[in-house]
This record gives structure tokens, C-alpha cells and sequence, in this order.
């Protein structure tokens, strides 16, 4: 059966680049022109027992410190290059499977490097693509993987991190199975509830013989299970074979965002009555439709889309965000009212697509490169044939505000885009987001929906332009917004939390909101952004500061104006809160969001006057400020509906830490730090310092959303801004709950909690530590006058064969084994950190043996030159199975040397450094 194990554990990393020394003579270039070509840490031999620990996801420049000299649009943030490096066992029982890894986020750009091979590579950080090692793999044995991330060149103008910044997994199935990448499941509306399902995919046999199926299709909700059919299949040796079939499904329950109702379908392939794969689709039913004068439906029903633009970073975390955090944001902004989900500028991780599914926001799944290259396509193919099963996403997007749009290059361009989508998913519109050419007869034309950024004044010409399509205002409004922040002096990039900043461009969220609600003919909106994100700022400025949420997920004031304009349910919000000592007598702008009829503001007893709602702009009031309290009362049908009190605080006297999430798979806990008054009340503009340790887990991130805040993500001390802090923890283990202390000179609180559901399995971590092979060695035909100092042509491949101690037999290399076998190789010694004894150790040693160690030609590729050459010889009695251990004396780190052995007998064992040696064993 499949196995689709997690692989986000055991990892060692670095940040920087380590070059290989340069070839010298025949044999290095030759090898180095052969399929086992890693060197350096791309070989499995390298030794990274002094690099860092880390566990995915995993983003490592956001740990970094923020400069002026780094670019302002990346988060002024320094970009390395990097390495990571796993170890990971496969059994017996892996033998004659199909082996892969599928990688769902790395970046930039990536090359793959599996047992010393390189297995793969890839240019962009949001593609998904898979890595198949079964022809490599050792079966029994221990695998290395290394990952290489070079950092050149960027795909963005945002922050974008680096590193395996999302889930990486360990694929076994048998050499009969299903191609997951061609799993197609799609639906077509038969009538009332009653739809056709089709399946689509291939079987691919790798093994030596026909294999006879049987294909078992079903759909499951809940408690039900319904067999839609069977069927029985031949497909050829080394094969594959493509299907199609389709079912009719009556009675479903539709799918959509205030109903998302889920089924699964499951594909079954069995072989002589065993089920030997199976693959599991989440699907939903829905009809949709886009229409140019009245909008979107969805099952028949008009659905005004009420959307946002989400980068994928968050807070403290940067690009490497848990699927609980993931979780937390999506609800978050169903919270808000939101129904639909723009991908800005890229396709998302899976888990986003599986939450929008879950919770019911319709996607734009959005493409990153606006190309025809055949990598570009490689990248679309991949993002189509991932996405297209999922009920939440109902259009494709070619790309973002395209310099060629108004050309007939870009016409070009994305009609081929258009074709290449299409023939992976036809159900779909694609679209390309504009910042121009609306009119002429270029990318717009070749749009399936028209896309307009910003730009309210081409709204209705548009229309008129192209009658016969649907237009999605793709981007709005752009406002910047600081929570908690109500007067330009406090902060010196002069924003408030009032909707009143934005470029020339755009404009406040009210007043986009009323363009597109009082215009049929548009779809919907989404604005820019829903939550906050880094870069695409100027230094000291970190994070672009839009959206309703900050970049913690925080709500600011305009996540109520939304709520107020998107949810049914009765809102009122007032602000700012009451806590502004030293503007004691000056006029306040005070505003209230809301959707009721009235509002009425009262200050210390005194009615401010009640208002009409402005549905659009909403309403403010100007009052001169004194402490005490303010009140807000909202009407209906000219009743009190609700009511919203602010009060000015006491100095905080207590802290408090709450989880904003609950136990999951990976362990992560979101927790929300703030302080309250002798009274019990909020104090909304606390600022204090606060510091915090964690037991029985580690931190991942801390962060208190103020885009002005440099204080390092991994501190342990963070200011509380605007009353708030997060912090973002991972429990070790099931073990012992996770235990968070947060303290200030005189406060103190704690929270201890299980945050484990059941923990993910995960690939077992390998820990070897100090211990490497030695790898290169060639064997040459034993002789009875071998000598062990001599040189060999170390440049001839074919006299001597290469040898794997601890797998190679030399018996079943030569045919006359008897004599003295000389092993030879050269090799560098480790280049380990600090000041280590290293030796060499060779197990599973009969019969007599000698070793000369000596520097070679060109010692020094890697390290500084000395002189003499050093020597070392050793000779040992056969030891009958036991081990041989050689301190190396004169030797030092990065240094190449070659290693001869001589044995008359046989070796069994490893050979490898070891640079914790155990006690040696006398010549």
C-alpha cells in the first residue's frame, strides 16, 4: 500500500556557500564527469555534524538582522545561499517499491542531491514537484539527501524567505500504482442535484510483467460509503495506461462558501483481491458561473466576491508557516467576512487550499512567472495538475501586472499560458490581473475574465469595451494602516489607523467598497491586502502595512470596517480607544464601523449626537478629549441592538497568556500575550517589555505586528505593541505538555498546555554523529608481493574496480582472491569546527593488514599550504573480525590525503572517520 510519510524532522543545516577544491589530473575530472558526482556536502560522506539542527518547515533568512544596506522590498533582510543535509533508512521490506520525495516549497533556486547523484533541480520557491529516487536508493541501507538553495537571482518584490520552507515527504508505493499528479476529478452538472463524475488518470507498471486490476471507485461523506463502479484493467509491462471514467451521482450536497460540504473520493486498485494503492481526493459539488452584467454564481446564486490578496509570510515566522498557523489566518478571515482568496503572486501551499476548502473561500490560484519558457510551463503544469481537484478554486491567474499587458507580446503570452492551463483543466476560467491596457485589444481580450487593479475610473468603460465578460477588481484600496497607532508624530512612518493613507494609485477601503457594491456588473473585490506582509517597504519600515489584519493576525480597525460591510450578524466598533493621556482638551476624530441604522456616541454621561450609518464612508465624531468613558450604542429599527464601551485604563498591574489555537498534528501553539489593569480592563496601549521562556518545547517566533519593530524574531524579550504580543512555540513532544512563562520586573504569568493531537509520523531521524564513511576506494587484484606504500596510477579506471566496504566482496570481483588486496583512495579529512582527534576506523577486519596514510600531489586544495609532506604507516596482526582504529598524526582538517590498505584476508566492515575514537588498537 502507499505510504506518504512526513520527512520534516532530523535536518542539519547551513547558511553559506562551500566550495569544492578544483580538480586536479584525470581522475577527479573523470569522476567528476560520472553519475556519483556530489562532492563536498552533496557527497554522502561529508561531514556536517557541526552545522545546525533544524526541523521543517524552515526559513532561515528571517533570522537574520535587518540593515538599511539590504533590499527594503525583501524585508531588509540578508539572503545566503545554502545547504541541508538528511540522513534517512530504507528496509528490506522497500525493496521493488517506487521511491520519491515530493518537495511542496523550496527555494529559490534548488538542486536535489541523493546518495551523492543529482537527482533533480528547480527555479522557483512556489512550485510542488517530486523527486523520483527509486534507481538510487540503497534497499537495504542508509540514504543521504542534500538540498543546495543558491540565492542568486529572486522571483519577487516581496519578502520571500528561503530554505525547505514547507513539507517535505517520503512517497513508497508499490511498482503497480497511481499517478498522483494525473489524478483528474472533476463534476458536471447533470440537473437538480444530480452530477456526473468523471475520473481521469493513469497507471503507471513499473515492474517486468503485465499486471491484471481491478480499478474500484468510491465516494464517501461522513458514515456513507457509495461504490460508484468497477472496472478491470491490463496494464502492459513496463507501462502505462491511461483511463477515463465517469459516474452519475445523484442527490449530492452541494459546495459552497456559507455551506462547504466535502465528499472523498477514493480510487482503489486491487490485485488479486488485495488493494495494493489507493489515492483519496477531496471533492465538493457546485455549478459556477461568470456573467458580464451580473456577477458571479455559484450554484445559481449570486455571489458578490468579498476578497482579499494574502502573501504567504506571517508575523515572526516568515515564509516557513505551520499548516495550525495557516489554519489560524483562515479563520481569521472568514472571521472578517471574507469569502474569496487571491494567492498574491504565487500558487499557495497545499494546506491552503485544503483550509479553503474546508472553510469555504473560492480561490484565484496564481501563477508566478508570466513566461513560455519550458521551465515556466514545467511550473504551470504543476501548479494546475496539483490544484484543479479542489471545489474552492475557480480561476487560474496567468500572472500579475505584467509590464508586455498592453502589447502584443502579452497577448501572445498569455494566450499560450491560456492553452497550456487548458490542457490540464478546461472547467476553469484564466485570467491575467491588469494595471493597464484595459481597453486595447491585447492581454484584456485574451483574458477569460477581465482583472482590473486599482483603476475605479476604468471600471464602467471596461464594460462597455467587453460586454461579454465577467470583471474582478483583482486588486483595491492599497490603504496602509498601523494598529493601535491614531496620531501621524507617534510613528515616523506617519500612518494611523484611520483609512486615510494610501498611494495616488488606490484609495481608502470604504470608498472601493462602494464602487464595487453599487456595480453589478463587477464581480467582486479584493483588497490589498487582507493581512499583513513583509517587505515592499523601505527600511526602517519592515512590513507593507495594509490589510484588516496585522501581520500577527491581529485585527486593526479596518478588519471591523470589513465585518461591517461583508457579515449579516449586527457590528458595531468604535475607536480610538481611550487611553490617550497627554492629548487631554484636543479634538478627536472618533468613528464608528457598523452595519446597523443608528449610532449614537456618549462621553462621560453626555450624548455626542446620534447619527444616521453611512453605509460606505461611516461615521466620526470630533470630541474633545478627557478620560473617563465612552460609549457606543447602535440601533436598529430604532431599538438598541448593541452596545460598545471603552473606559480609560489604570496603569497594568497583570499579564496574561491565552492559546489562540488548539491541539494539532505538528504541536504548534499560538499564544497571545497582554496586560490588564487593578480593574480587570485591557490596557490598549501597553508597551512594556516583555520576556519569556519556554520549557518542553522550543520558539519558532515572536512578534508584536508593528511594522517599525527590528527586535529580532527568535528574542526572547519583546515589547508589547499597542497592548499585544505572539508568541509562536512548538511542543518537543507528546511527552510533557508545553510550558510558557511570560514576566516583567513585578508581573508574571504561565501557560501549560498539551497542544498535541496526535503527532504526525514522521521518517525516522538518523543521529551519526562524528562517525562518516570514507568513500572513493578502489580495489586492485591481489598479489602475493603487494606493496602497501607504493603509488598507484590513481588516473587508471580500469585496472582497479571501485569498492564499497561493508557491501563489495572481493570475491565476486576476481576471480583468484588469494594475496594481498590493496584498497586504495584519495580523500580529504573533514572539515570540522574547532579542535577534534579524529581517526580512522575499519570494522569487521581478518587477517593482517597494513595502512599508509599520506598527503597527496596537491594536499593543500582547501586549507593552508605547509611543509613537509607527512607520512604514516601502521601495521596490525589480523585481529579476527574485530576493529582497527588509526589516530591520524599530522593530519589536519581539509587536507587531502591518500589512504592504501593491505589485507590478506577480507574486510566485512565500514571504514569511516571517526572523530570521537574509542581506545586504539596497538601495531
Amino acid at each position: 500500500m502507499r505510504e506518504k510519510i512526513l520527512m520534516n524532522t532530523g535536518y542539519k543545516f547551513i547558511a553559506e556557500d562551500i566550495a569544492n577544491p578544483p580538480s586536479f589530473g584525470h581522475k577527479e575530472t573523470y569522476m567528476m564527469s560520472k553519475s556519483v558526482r556530489g562532492r563536498g556536502p552533496a557527497s554522502p560522506s561529508y561531514y556536517d555534524s557541526d552545522w545546525a539542527d533544524v526541523v521543517l518547515p524552515h526559513d532561515y533568512v528571517i533570522d537574520g538582522e535587518y540593515a538599511p544596506e539590504h533590499n527594503g522590498p525583501h524585508g531588509s533582510l540578508h539572503r545566503d545561499n545554502a545547504w541541508y543535509r538528511r540522513q534517512f533508512a530504507l528496509d528490506s521490506t522497500d525493496a521493488d517499491k517506487k521511491l520519491s520525495l515530493i518537495f511542496e516549497g523550496v527555494g529559490k533556486n534548488t538542486q536535489i542531491w541523493i546518495n551523492g547523484h543529482l537527482m533533480g533541480s528547480n527555479s522557483s520557491m512556489y512550485n510542488t514537484f517530486e523527486i523520483d529516487f527509486t534507481a538510487v536508493a540503497k534497499v537495504p541501507g542508509i540514504n543521504t539527501l542534500a538540498v543546495y538553495i543558491n540565492n542568486a537571482d529572486f522571483e519577487g518584490w516581496w519578502y520571500e524567505g528561503a530554505g525547505i520552507y514547507r513539507n517535505v515527504w517520503l512517497l513508497k508505493t508499490n511498482s503497480l500504482r497511481l499517478n498522483w499528479w494525473n489524478n483528474y476529478i472533476h463534476s458536471e452538472h447533470i440537473k437538480d442535484n444530480d452530477f456526473k463524475v468523471y475520473a481521469n488518470g493513469v497507471l503507471e507498471n513499473y515492474s517486468a510483467t503485465d499486471r491484471d486490476l481491478t480499478l474500484k471507485f468510491y465516494i464517501k461523506e461522513s458514515k456513507n460509503t457509495v461504490e460508484l463502479g468497477q472496472f478491470n484493467v491490463t496494464v502492459p509491462a513496463n507501462d502505462f495506461l491511461s483511463y477515463e471514467e465517469s459516474f452519475d451521482f445523484a442527490h449530492a450536497t452541494r459546495w459552497s462558501p456559507d455551506h462547504p460540504f466535502l465528499y472523498h473520493l477514493t480510487i482503489a486498485v486491487v490485485e488479486d483481491g488485495t488493494v495494493i494503492d489507493e489515492l483519496d481526493t477531496n471533492i465538493g459539488f457546485r455549478t459556477i458561473e461568470f456573467t458580464p452584467n451580473h456577477g458571479i454564481f455559484i450554484n445559481d446564486q449570486p455571489l458578490k466576491l468579498k476578497g482579499v490578496c494574502i502573501h504567504q509570510d506571517h508575523g515572526s515566522l516568515g515564509v516557513a508557516v505551520p499548516a495550525a498557523v495557516e489554519e489560524y489566518r483562515i479563520k481569521k478571515l472568514k472571521e472578517m467576512g471574507a469569502n474569496a482568496y487571491r494567492c498574491a503572486h504565487n500558487n499557495p501551499s497545499i494546506n491552503i487550499l485544503d483550509l479553503c476548502d474546508k472553510y469555504g473561500l473560492v480561490v484565484i490560484d496564481e501563477n508566478r512567472w508570466f513566461e513560455t519558457s519550458r521551465d515556466a510551463f514545467s511550473q504551470i503544469e504543476s501548479m494546475v495538475k496539483r490544484d484543479r481537484n479542489h471545489p474552492s478554486v475557480i480561476a487560474w491567474s496567468a500572472g500579475n501586472e505584467e509590464p508586455t499587458q498592453s502589447t502584443v507580446v502579452g497577448k501572445h503570452i498569455l494566450e499560450e499560458i491560456k492553452m497550456h492551463i487548458k490542457r490540464f483543466d478546461r472547467s476553469r476560467p484564466v485570467t491575467l490581473a491588469l494595471n493597464g491596457g484595459f481597453y486595447g485589444s491585447h492581454a484584456s481580450h485574451a483574458s477569460d475574465v477581465l482583472s482590473i487593479n486599482y483603476a475605479i475610473n476604468y471600471y464602467d468603460k471596461s464594460h462597455e469595451i467587453h460586454s461579454d465578460k465577467c470583471i474582478l477588481v483583482t486588486e483595491a484600496a492599497a490603504a496602509s494602516t498601523i494598529r493601535g497607532v491614531y496620531f501621524p508624530d507617534d510613528t515616523s512612518s506617519k500612518l494611523t489607523a484611520y483609512d486615510e493613507h494610501f498611494p495616488t494609485f488606490g484609495g481608502s477601503f470604504r470608498h472601493f467598497w462602494q464602487e464595487v457594491d453599487t456595480r453589478d456588473h463587477i464581480a467582486g473585490i479584493f483588497y490589498w491586502t487582507g493581512i499583513e506582509y513583509r517587505g515592499e517597504s523601505t527600511y526602517p519600515q519592515l512590513i507593507a502595512a495594509g490589510g484588516g489584519l496585522d501581520s500577527c493576525c491581529f485585527e486593526k480597525e479596518n478588519f471591523y470596517l470589513l465585518q461591517a460591510f461583508w457579515k449579516d450578524e449586527p457590528i458595531l466598533h468604535v475607536f480610538p480607544h481611550w487611553n490617550l493621556i497627554g492629548h487631554e482638551g484636543d479634538t478627536i476624530k472618533v468613528m464608528t464601523y457598523s452595519n446597523l441604522d443608528e449610532v449614537e456616541i456618549i462621553v462621560n454621561g453626555a450624548s455626542a449626537g446620534k447619527q444616521a450609518v453611512n453605509k460606505y464612508d461611516q461615521n466620526e465624531w470630533n470630541i474633545a478629549y478627557e478620560p473617563g468613558e465612552l460609549i457606543a450604542i447602535g440601533y436598529k429599527d430604532g431599538s438598541e441592538l448593541k452596545r460598545v464601551t471603552l473606559k480609560t485604563t489604570k496603569t497594568a498591574t497583570n499579564i496574561h497568556i491565552v492559546a489562540d489555537n488548539k491541539a494539532n498534528f505538528e504541536g504548534v501553539a499560538i499564544l497571545r500575550v497582554y496586560a490588564t489593569d487593578i480593574d480587570g480592563l485591557f490596557v490598549p496601549d501597553c508597551a512594556i517589555a516583555i520576556d519569556h521562556q519556554i520549557e518542553n518545547g522550543v520558539l519558532l517566533g515572536s512578534s508584536n505586528g508593528n511594522p517599525l519593530d527590528h527586535t529580532p524574531v527568535k528574542s526572547s524579550t519583546h515589547n508589547l505593541h499597542a497592548g499585544l504580543l505572539q508568541i509562536i512555540a512548538k511542543q518537543t513532544s507528546k511527552d510533557a505538555p508545553l510550558k510558557v512563562t511570560v514576566s516583567t520586573a513585578f508581573m508574571t504569568a504561565e501557560l501549560v498546555d498539551d497542544f498535541y493531537s496526535v503527532a504526525a509520523k514522521q521518517v525516522p531521524s538518523l543521529v551519526t554523529k562524528d562517525k562518516l564513511d570514507l568513500d572513493g576506494f578502489r580495489v586492485w587484484a591481489p598479489s602475493v608481493d603487494t606493496d602497501v606504500i607504493a603509488r598507484v596510477n590513481y588516473n587508471d579506471m580500469n585496472t582497479s574496480f571501485p569498492f564499497k566496504f561493508g557491501t563489495d566482496s572481493i570475491a565476486d570481483i576476481f576471480s583468484n582472491s588469494a594475496g594481498m588486496a590493496k584498497y586504495t583512495t584519495q580523500i580529504l579529512v573533514p572539515n570540522y569546527v574547532g579542535n577534534k582527534n579524529i581517526s580512522i576506523v575499519i570494522d569487521g577486519v581478518h587477517g593482517d593488514t597494513s595502512i599508509y596514510i599520506a598527503h597527496a600531489d596537491n594536499p593543500w586544495p582547501g586549507s593552508q599550504p605547509r611543509k613537509p609532506h607527512s607520512t604514516q604507516l601502521l601495521q596490525f596482526d589480523d585481529p579476527h573480525g574485530g576493529n582497527i582504529t588509526v589516530p591520524l598524526k599530522h593530519f589536519f582538517k581539509n587536507e587531502k590525503i591518500v589512504v592504501h590498505i593491505i589485507n590478506n584476508d577480507k574486510i566485512t566492515g565500514r571504514i569511516y572517520w571517526s572523530l570521537n575514537p574509542q581506545p586504539t588498537t596497538e601495531a
